[in-house]
């Protein structure tokens, strides 16, 4: 249920005797990684004679992008987390209270969580502010809503597809770590991996 923004239900907490939640050193955060698709590409699927087939022909990022949102998670291919970047990070605990009372912690728990705050469900039309997610997004690029094909990271490290309904959990995220941290190309993961969605 939406909160009765015409008593707001979210205050920010006063720093003296709270303290953020921290893992390894890092604060908690669920990582959201999206397809970006430059102008040109968008440039050359308009022009006359070309097609979303061709452009994907020439645009391996294009064909990643339509073939995950429009396949959903049965379009899915290791070899497609290459096109994808970390856009931006939404903190577990922004410091936000959501019972003033009891001084309960309002956290982000889970994907839907996070798809809520991306998506403006907290937006205010009132006072024309999102104060959930002004608070709790760590932006590193620029980054439209959550949608099909983007892929949410928990902060235990599994990875999740967003899908049309609901998300679906990959069952063997190796081929995300190999492109993250060891920087794997498209043939590299081909040969490694068979990815699973369930």
């Amino acid at each position: 249920m939406r909160p009765d923004w015409s008593k707001p239900s979210f205050f920010p907490a006063k720093p003296e005797g709270l303290s953020q939640t921290k893992l390894g050193g890092t604060m908690k955060t669920f990582k959201v990684y999206q397809i970006r698709v430059n102008d040109e590409v968008y440039d050359f699927v308009n022009k006359d004679g070309e097609s979303h087939t061709s452009a994907g022909e020439k645009y391996p990022e294009y064909k990643a992008k339509l073939e995950t949102q429009m396949g959903h998670s049965r379009g899915w291919s290791d070899s497609y987390f290459q096109h994808y970047k970390n856009v931006c990070d939404l903190k577990v605990d922004a410091g936000l209270i959501h019972n003033t009372k009891h001084k309960d912690r309002w956290t982000i728990k889970n994907c839907e969580d996070v798809f809520r705050a991306l998506n403006g469900y907290y937006y205010d039309d009132d006072a024309q502010e999102d104060i959930v997610l002004d608070a709790h997004l760590v932006k590193h690029s620029s980054f439209h809503s959550l949608s099909v094909g983007d892929i949410v990271e928990d902060p235990e490290g599994n990875f999740f597809f967003c899908d049309s309904f609901g998300f679906h959990k990959f069952t063997n995220p190796n081929p995300f770590h190999d492109v993250l941290f060891n920087g794997w190309n498209d043939s590299q993961l081909g040969k490694r991996y068979s990815q699973e969605v369930k």
